[in-house]
Protein backbone atom coordinates (compact mmCIF):
# COMPACT_ATOMS: atom_id res chain seq x y z
CA UNK A 1 0.00 0.00 0.00
CA UNK A 2 1.45 3.35 -1.12
CA UNK A 3 0.93 6.41 1.06
CA UNK A 4 1.59 9.97 0.10
CA UNK A 5 3.36 12.54 2.24
CA UNK A 6 0.10 14.42 2.83
CA UNK A 7 -1.58 11.25 4.14
CA UNK A 8 1.30 10.56 6.51
CA UNK A 9 1.16 14.15 7.75
CA UNK A 10 -2.57 13.84 8.44
CA UNK A 11 -2.04 10.56 10.32
CA UNK A 12 0.65 12.17 12.47
CA UNK A 13 -1.49 15.22 13.24
CA UNK A 14 -4.57 13.15 14.04
CA UNK A 15 -6.67 14.58 11.22
CA UNK A 16 -7.16 11.13 9.70
CA UNK A 17 -6.85 7.54 10.86
CA UNK A 18 -5.20 4.95 8.60
CA UNK A 19 -7.13 1.94 7.37
CA UNK A 20 -5.98 -1.50 8.50
CA UNK A 21 -4.06 -2.16 5.28
CA UNK A 22 -2.25 1.16 5.64
CA UNK A 23 -1.50 0.47 9.30
CA UNK A 24 -0.07 -2.92 8.36
CA UNK A 25 2.10 -1.28 5.72
CA UNK A 26 3.38 1.27 8.25
CA UNK A 27 4.13 -1.45 10.77
CA UNK A 28 6.04 -3.48 8.18
CA UNK A 29 8.02 -0.46 6.94
CA UNK A 30 9.00 0.59 10.47
CA UNK A 31 9.48 -2.94 11.83
CA UNK A 32 6.86 -2.36 14.50
CA UNK A 33 3.80 -4.25 15.65
CA UNK A 34 0.32 -2.84 14.98
CA UNK A 35 -0.38 -2.48 18.75
CA UNK A 36 2.63 -0.13 18.88
CA UNK A 37 0.58 2.44 16.94
CA UNK A 38 -2.59 1.89 18.94
CA UNK A 39 -1.27 2.50 22.45
CA UNK A 40 -2.41 5.49 24.53
CA UNK A 41 1.08 6.92 24.92
CA UNK A 42 2.74 9.20 22.32
CA UNK A 43 4.82 7.25 19.81
CA UNK A 44 8.52 7.57 20.50
CA UNK A 45 11.52 5.98 18.85
CA UNK A 46 14.12 4.53 21.20
CA UNK A 47 17.67 5.75 20.59
CA UNK A 48 20.11 3.18 19.23
CA UNK A 49 23.73 3.84 20.14
CA UNK A 50 26.27 2.48 17.64
CA UNK A 51 29.94 1.85 18.25
CA UNK A 52 30.52 2.06 14.50
CA UNK A 53 27.41 2.81 12.49
CA UNK A 54 26.92 1.03 9.16
CA UNK A 55 26.15 2.99 6.02
CA UNK A 56 23.00 5.04 6.63
CA UNK A 57 20.42 3.00 4.66
CA UNK A 58 21.73 -0.20 6.24
CA UNK A 59 21.80 1.38 9.71
CA UNK A 60 18.18 2.49 9.47
CA UNK A 61 17.08 -0.97 8.40
CA UNK A 62 19.06 -2.63 11.19
CA UNK A 63 17.77 -0.23 13.84
CA UNK A 64 14.20 -0.98 12.81
CA UNK A 65 14.79 -4.73 12.94
CA UNK A 66 16.58 -4.41 16.27
CA UNK A 67 13.74 -2.47 17.91
CA UNK A 68 11.20 -4.85 16.43
CA UNK A 69 13.05 -7.90 17.80
CA UNK A 70 13.24 -6.30 21.26
CA UNK A 71 9.53 -5.54 21.16
CA UNK A 72 8.63 -9.07 20.00
CA UNK A 73 10.81 -10.63 22.69
CA UNK A 74 9.15 -8.40 25.28
CA UNK A 75 5.71 -9.45 24.07
CA UNK A 76 6.65 -13.13 24.31
CA UNK A 77 7.84 -12.56 27.87
CA UNK A 78 4.60 -10.86 28.82
CA UNK A 79 2.39 -13.50 27.17
CA UNK A 80 4.28 -16.35 28.82
CA UNK A 81 4.34 -14.65 32.23
CA UNK A 82 8.13 -14.82 32.33
CA UNK A 83 8.99 -11.15 31.98
CA UNK A 84 12.39 -10.40 33.48
CA UNK A 85 12.91 -6.76 34.38
CA UNK A 86 16.22 -5.20 33.46
CA UNK A 87 18.40 -5.37 36.55
CA UNK A 88 21.45 -3.21 35.98
CA UNK A 89 23.24 -0.89 38.41
CA UNK A 90 22.86 2.21 36.26
CA UNK A 91 25.46 4.90 36.83
CA UNK A 92 24.61 8.56 37.37
CA UNK A 93 26.65 11.71 37.10
CA UNK A 94 28.11 13.94 34.41
CA UNK A 95 30.28 12.88 31.43
CA UNK A 96 33.10 15.22 32.41
CA UNK A 97 33.54 13.60 35.82
CA UNK A 98 33.44 9.96 34.71
CA UNK A 99 37.05 8.72 34.82
CA UNK A 100 39.07 5.71 33.65
CA UNK A 101 39.54 4.48 37.25
CA UNK A 102 35.76 4.68 37.59
CA UNK A 103 35.34 2.54 34.45
CA UNK A 104 37.79 -0.01 35.85
CA UNK A 105 36.00 -0.06 39.20
CA UNK A 106 32.68 -0.57 37.43
CA UNK A 107 34.14 -3.57 35.59
CA UNK A 108 35.25 -5.15 38.87
CA UNK A 109 31.81 -4.50 40.37
CA UNK A 110 30.11 -6.25 37.44
CA UNK A 111 32.53 -9.18 37.70
CA UNK A 112 31.35 -9.74 41.25
CA UNK A 113 27.70 -8.97 40.61
CA UNK A 114 27.42 -11.34 37.65
CA UNK A 115 29.65 -14.00 39.24
CA UNK A 116 31.57 -14.45 35.99
CA UNK A 117 34.32 -16.58 37.50
CA UNK A 118 37.85 -16.81 36.18
CA UNK A 119 36.79 -16.97 32.50
CA UNK A 120 34.42 -13.99 32.18
CA UNK A 121 34.09 -14.15 28.39
CA UNK A 122 32.59 -17.63 28.53
CA UNK A 123 29.86 -16.68 31.00
CA UNK A 124 29.04 -13.08 30.04
CA UNK A 125 26.38 -13.74 27.39
CA UNK A 126 24.24 -16.06 29.51
CA UNK A 127 24.69 -13.88 32.62
CA UNK A 128 23.42 -10.78 30.83
CA UNK A 129 20.43 -12.61 29.38
CA UNK A 130 19.43 -14.68 32.39
CA UNK A 131 20.34 -12.41 35.31
CA UNK A 132 20.05 -8.92 33.85
CA UNK A 133 17.18 -9.41 31.41
CA UNK A 134 19.12 -7.91 28.48
CA UNK A 135 17.82 -8.92 25.06
CA UNK A 136 20.77 -9.89 22.85
CA UNK A 137 20.51 -10.44 19.10
CA UNK A 138 22.93 -11.36 16.32
CA UNK A 139 22.40 -9.90 12.83
CA UNK A 140 24.51 -9.62 9.70
CA UNK A 141 25.94 -6.09 9.37
CA UNK A 142 27.60 -6.51 6.00
CA UNK A 143 29.34 -4.61 4.57
CA UNK A 144 30.14 -2.37 7.57
CA UNK A 145 29.25 -1.79 11.19
CA UNK A 146 29.93 -3.23 14.63
CA UNK A 147 27.67 -3.42 17.68
CA UNK A 148 24.81 -1.35 19.07
CA UNK A 149 22.61 -1.07 22.15
CA UNK A 150 19.32 0.50 23.14
CA UNK A 151 17.34 1.18 26.30
CA UNK A 152 13.56 1.48 26.41
CA UNK A 153 11.05 2.14 29.14
CA UNK A 154 8.82 -0.40 27.38
CA UNK A 155 11.01 -3.40 26.59
CA UNK A 156 14.11 -2.76 28.68
CA UNK A 157 17.65 -3.04 27.36
CA UNK A 158 18.96 -4.68 24.22
CA UNK A 159 22.30 -5.36 22.56
CA UNK A 160 22.85 -6.02 18.86
CA UNK A 161 25.97 -7.92 17.74
CA UNK A 162 27.40 -8.55 14.30
CA UNK A 163 26.92 -12.23 13.49
CA UNK A 164 29.83 -12.02 11.03
CA UNK A 165 32.31 -11.13 13.78
CA UNK A 166 34.55 -13.80 15.24
CA UNK A 167 33.79 -15.05 18.76
CA UNK A 168 36.39 -12.99 20.61
CA UNK A 169 35.20 -9.86 18.81
CA UNK A 170 31.59 -10.49 19.80
CA UNK A 171 32.66 -11.04 23.42
CA UNK A 172 34.46 -7.71 23.40
CA UNK A 173 31.52 -5.95 21.73
CA UNK A 174 29.16 -7.45 24.30
CA UNK A 175 31.24 -6.05 27.18
CA UNK A 176 31.64 -2.76 25.34
CA UNK A 177 27.88 -2.32 24.87
CA UNK A 178 27.25 -3.34 28.48
CA UNK A 179 29.23 -0.28 29.55
CA UNK A 180 27.04 1.95 27.39
CA UNK A 181 23.91 0.53 29.00
CA UNK A 182 25.31 0.97 32.50
CA UNK A 183 26.25 4.59 31.76
CA UNK A 184 23.24 5.40 29.57
CA UNK A 185 22.03 8.14 31.94
CA UNK A 186 25.50 9.68 32.02
CA UNK A 187 26.48 9.85 28.35
CA UNK A 188 23.40 9.19 26.21
CA UNK A 189 21.68 12.58 26.73
CA UNK A 190 24.72 14.29 25.22
CA UNK A 191 25.19 11.73 22.43
CA UNK A 192 21.49 11.61 21.46
CA UNK A 193 22.00 8.31 19.65
CA UNK A 194 24.81 9.57 17.41
CA UNK A 195 27.69 7.23 16.60
CA UNK A 196 31.18 8.53 17.28
CA UNK A 197 34.13 6.17 17.57
CA UNK A 198 36.35 8.93 18.94
CA UNK A 199 33.92 9.94 21.69
CA UNK A 200 35.27 9.80 25.23
CA UNK A 201 32.70 7.25 26.36
CA UNK A 202 33.91 4.89 23.61
CA UNK A 203 37.40 4.97 25.10
CA UNK A 204 35.97 4.45 28.59
CA UNK A 205 33.92 1.53 27.26
CA UNK A 206 37.09 -0.06 25.88
CA UNK A 207 38.74 0.34 29.29
CA UNK A 208 35.72 -1.25 30.97
CA UNK A 209 35.62 -4.17 28.50
CA UNK A 210 39.31 -4.89 28.93
CA UNK A 211 39.07 -5.08 32.72
CA UNK A 212 35.82 -7.07 32.61
CA UNK A 213 37.10 -9.72 30.18
CA UNK A 214 40.70 -9.80 31.41
CA UNK A 215 40.71 -9.02 35.15
CA UNK A 216 44.23 -8.12 36.25
CA UNK A 217 44.40 -10.60 39.12
CA UNK A 218 43.38 -13.49 36.89
CA UNK A 219 45.88 -12.48 34.21
CA UNK A 220 48.66 -12.32 36.81
CA UNK A 221 47.65 -15.75 38.10
CA UNK A 222 47.76 -17.27 34.61
CA UNK A 223 51.15 -15.72 33.89
CA UNK A 224 52.43 -17.05 37.21
CA UNK A 225 51.20 -20.57 36.42
CA UNK A 226 52.89 -20.48 33.02
CA UNK A 227 56.13 -19.24 34.51
CA UNK A 228 56.19 -22.01 37.12
CA UNK A 229 55.63 -24.66 34.48
CA UNK A 230 58.47 -23.46 32.26
CA UNK A 231 61.55 -25.74 32.55
CA UNK A 232 64.67 -24.16 33.92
Amino acid sequence: TQMGQSSLSEYESGKREPRLAQLQALAAALHRSIPFFLGPEPITSEAVLWRKMPDLPVAQELEGRFRRLCEQYHNLEMWSGEHLLTELPFENGTPERFSYPQAEALAHKMLQRLQLGNRPALALLSALEERCGIKIFHLDFEPTGSAACTLSATFGSGILLNSKSVRWRRNFDLAHELFHLLTWRVFQPARNGAACEAARDEKLATCFARHLLMPSEEVKSIIGDISRKQPL
